[in-house]
């Protein structure tokens, strides 16, 4: 992005301005340029950012300068504009209110000591643009409309022109550096999460998923028997000593889930799971387009395909089926955390050009009618030629679409882990399986303490995800 200083220049002066800011860009160790447009008015931009702090009190006469009494450009300063009005006026008010409903009034009073209904007033954004209206309530009528790009200030002033140019300069620098600053922020986000997680690896208040000897105490990733596959996944981190970060503190036991932004690569948050199982992202880290992928060394995975769900324990679920069965590196694997993020996400892969597919596995939430909550977007196919991808979605198949004698003993079994039996026989009870993690529950009570690869029920779901056929009553 270039670094852009900008100029009130009448008309009139184009030619004086050039002539002087020519002289000063030959005095610069690096190379600016003038520029002139529409939206940015004369300016100077450079790649270099020091060009931010360039001298040039030369030009001084062009410099922008903010002037509330003048045309106001920028919403943010109105407040500003609106207080020298009212001074102007002789009316003061505590606070001013900006709205664009014309039946919200922000209640002014004279400074000579009129009160009460007799005089009132409100400042109305209307597009784009503000006026200020003073209503005088005892003989219902309007005392001042003011326009700030119609009453000036000073109407009298000679040089108005010149202070105008200068005022809209200033909005536009302003603007320019919020942009910069934007830009800043976002990179120090990714920065700092790689570099919390770094320092807090070397001081020993977290560690790696693999690398933690007591795997067997972290409660969620037990509950949902996701443990063992996630030893061969991504990193992760588990808390084993309490730590201050982000405005917050992690205490042992917590999980902490790298998110990688998908347009840089580079971690831009942290989504939290707590013990209990609830969630949360570090406040102020942006969520948007990011994901947590599975998969480990990707070089040795088929880039071409890859499968999309909502939560981190849907992912793994997924994750692991594939394992079982011998498809682990068919496909990538990332969970996106959210429904919202999860379109977003899988349009945007499926955009990218380098997939032949993107499946999506949503959950399958229903309401107290039995329907489901988000009805699924249709199939589609993006790009053309060699950057075709096809878009596929899908649910965790429901218990209606298997035949019942499949599971009509599975409460009666004796299943060894009471935490498997309990959520089967819930997810039994509704009828409804909402995630990959319940059909994974489901297997884990369908085989008891025999080996997952020989779930019926995995297996069809794996031909599915692969795009396969399986055994009729277990088709999505």
């Amino acid at each position: 992005m270039p670094y852009k200083r900008f100029f009130g220049v009448r008309f009139e002066d184009r030619e004086d301005f050039k002539e002087k800011v020519k002289r000063v860009l030959n005095t610069l160790p690096y190379r600016a340029f003038i520029g002139c447009n529409l939206s940015d008015g004369w300016h100077v931009k450079s790649d270099n950012y020091r060009l931010q702090e360039a001298d040039f009190s030369a030009l001084a006469d062009y410099l922008p300068e903010f002037d509330p009494t003048l045309e106001m450009n920028d919403v943010s300063d109105i407040f500003s504009w609106a207080k020298a009005k009212l001074d102007y006026m002789q009316l003061k008010v505590d606070t001013v209110k900006v709205s664009k409903d014309r039946n919200d009034w922000q209640r002014v009073e004279v400074i000579d000591g009129k009160r009460g209904n007799r005089d009132g007033g409100y400042v109305l954004l209307v597009d784009d643009r503000v006026t200020l209206m003073i209503v005088n309530y005892r003989i219902s009528d309007r005392v001042h409309i003011m326009h700030p790009s119609k009453y000036p200030y000073d109407p009298n002033q000679i040089d108005l022109n010149r202070r105008l140019e200068k005022n809209k300069a200033y909005f536009r620098q302003k603007q320019h550096l919020a942009c910069i600053e934007e830009i800043r922020r976002k990179e120090s986000l990714q920065g700092n999460v790689q570099t919390f997680i770094n320092a807090e690896l070397m001081n020993g208040t977290i560690v790696s998923y693999k690398n933690y000897r007591s795997r067997e105490r972290v409660t969620y990733l037990a509950t949902k028997r996701i443990e063992r596959v996630l030893t061969m996944c991504q990193s992760f981190f588990i808390v084993v000593k309490p730590v201050e970060g982000f405005g917050q503190t992690f205490n042992p036991g917590e999980i902490l889930i790298p998110i990688t932004d998908l347009r840089t690569n580079e971690y831009s948050s942290l989504q939290v799971i707590y013990p209990d199982g609830k969630k949360r992202f570090i406040k102020g880290y942006p969520t948007q387009l990011g994901v947590y992928i599975f998969n480990s060394n990707l070089e040795y995975y088929n880039q071409k395909k890859m499968i999309l769900c909502e939560g981190f324990a849907t992912g793994a679920s997924i994750m692991e089926a594939l394992w079982l069965f011998g498809n682990a590196h068919d496909a990538v694997v990332a969970c996106c955390f959210s429904k919202g993020n999860l379109q977003k996400a899988a349009e945007f892969v499926a955009n990218s050009g380098v997939l032949d597919e993107v499946v999506v596995v949503a959950d399958n939430d229903i309401d107290e009618n039995g329907n489901s909550k988000n009805p699924l977007p249709a199939d589609s196919v993006v790009g053309q030629g060699l950057d075709k991808c096809r878009l596929k979605w899908m649910y965790p198949p429901a218990l209606k679409d298997f035949d019942y004698s499949y599971f009509r003993n599975l409460t009666e079994k004796t299943i060894l882990d009471i935490r498997v039996r309990d959520k089967a026989v819930a997810i039994l009870d509704t009828g409804v399986v909402n995630d990959f993690n319940d059909l994974m529950i489901l297997a884990h009570a369908e085989q008891n303490t025999r080996s997952l690869s020989d779930s019926r029920l995995l297996a069809a779901a794996v031909d599915r995800l692969m795009g396969k056929l399986g055994p009729e009553h277990f088709l999505w």
